[in-house]
């Protein structure tokens, strides 16, 4: 005959719970399959078992049922995720359940090489600019940085995380406006013109001088040359010495000088000075040539 004894122990009549409310846990992007990202432990004197209830991510974690451990079942890619929720259910032996949240932040690597919104960009700048003027702004974000090679008029972005990245490469153009900072110049610095007097009398004359000449008559073109590209409209004009205004008249636009009054009171010399100003801003001021008939 044999004694058997039986004891009886008192089962947990509660149902499991977990200690926090919610979970909150991080995980870096590219970290390989099966990389444990946090464990969760609910509180019961029954055996328990975990799993998932809910997974955001479609099958991206699974937990151990016995450890509750959640480890990563699928690649994680930041770009394409930021974070996950997932919803972890705690059962014991009698079929009670309880259920918490689970939120799951994914840490971003620099695994991405920067890149140029164009291919190409264009920028102008005036000649004489202090250095550090803008030209153009190929950046779009903060934490990136520019190499230029000047030589080939190629730039290149490198990201400043960890590790940098260097990116691809873009064409700068950069035009150079002038500034109207030269006076124009005359191509010939002194012009000389003859009037011949017909006339067969003996060399004295009465208080007018006819000579075989008429209002508009045209006796030379003058000419100058801005070295400013682009700049300015020529204007010639001329400063009155001696009278010459009243006997000449020379064309503002074109440069053609020509005969204003066909009366003269004395034989000689007409001395004369023409000046020739661009229409630019701030044009310097030009110097005067002479000009003698």
């Amino acid at each position: 005959m044999a004694t058997i004894h039986v004891a009886v122990v008192m089962s947990d009549n509660t149902p499991p719970r977990f200690p926090l409310s919610q979970y909150h846990a991080q995980v870096s992007e590219n970290v390989a399959i099966g990389t444990s990202v946090t464990t969760v432990t609910a509180l019961s004197r029954s055996t328990l078992t975990y799993h998932l209830r809910h997974d955001s991510g479609d099958g991206t974690f699974s937990i151990n049922q016995y450890s509750g451990v959640i480890v990563t079942r699928k690649p994680i890619d930041y770009e394409a995720n930021q974070s996950f929720t997932l919803a972890v259910a705690v059962g014991d032996m009698a079929g009670r359940e309880a259920v918490v949240k689970v939120t799951v932040t994914v840490l971003d690597c620099n695994d991405n090489s920067p890149e140029f919104l164009e291919s190409g960009y264009h920028g102008s700048v005036r000649e004489g600019a202090p250095v550090g003027s803008v030209v153009t702004n190929a950046l779009s974000g903060a934490a990136l940085q520019l190499k230029c090679n000047a030589d080939e008029q190629v730039v290149s972005v490198r990201d400043r995380g960890r590790p940098w990245r260097w990116g691809g490469v873009a064409v700068v153009t950069v035009d150079i406006l002038d500034e109207n900072d030269n006076p124009p110049r005359f191509t010939q610095p002194t012009h000389s013109h003859t009037l011949p007097d017909t006339h067969t009398a003996p060399p004295t004359f009465p208080a007018l001088l006819l000579l075989p000449t008429y209002q508009g008559v045209e006796l030379l073109t003058v000419s100058a040359h801005d070295p400013d590209t682009n700049q300015s409209q020529l204007r010639f004009s001329l400063t009155d010495s001696s009278g010459a205004g009243s006997r000449w008249a020379l064309d503002a636009s074109s440069g053609v000088l020509t005969v204003r009054n066909a009366s003269w009171e004395a034989r000689g010399l007409a001395a004369m000075k023409r000046q020739r100003r661009d229409c630019g801003a701030a044009s310097p001021a030009p110097p005067s040539d002479r000009y003698v008939a």
